[in-house]
């Protein structure tokens, strides 16, 4: 997943667009991840010299039991995000007997 930012003449975020959105299911995967990656975005600082440029940076998503690190940077605009597989709740619900 990419995130296309552009940026205002003194460097603050104007607006952001997710490009390249790919996987199995790209409308969920997108549902799911652009609120995480916006809020991480907002929050983030860019040098009054890429002002009124559009900066593109990549996103990719692991879920793994034991991830080694939770968001790693890679050379020159890739993200590396891991996150724990989500536990399986118990909701006490037992399964229906079959029918005979």
């Amino acid at each position: 997943m990419t995130a296309a930012i552009v940026l205002s003449s003194s460097g603050s975020i104007q607006s952001i667009a997710l490009e390249d959105v790919s996987g199995p299911r790209p409308d969920s995967d997108e549902r799911i991840f652009r609120p995480e990656i916006e809020r991480a975005l907002k929050a983030s600082q860019f040098a009054p010299t890429c002002g009124g440029k559009t900066v593109r940076l990549a996103f990719a998503f692991q879920i793994d039991r034991h991830p080694p690190k939770s968001v790693w940077f890679e050379f020159p605009n890739r993200f590396e995000i891991a996150a724990a597989e989500a536990p399986l709740i118990d909701t006490g619900r037992q399964e229906p007997a079959p029918v005979r």
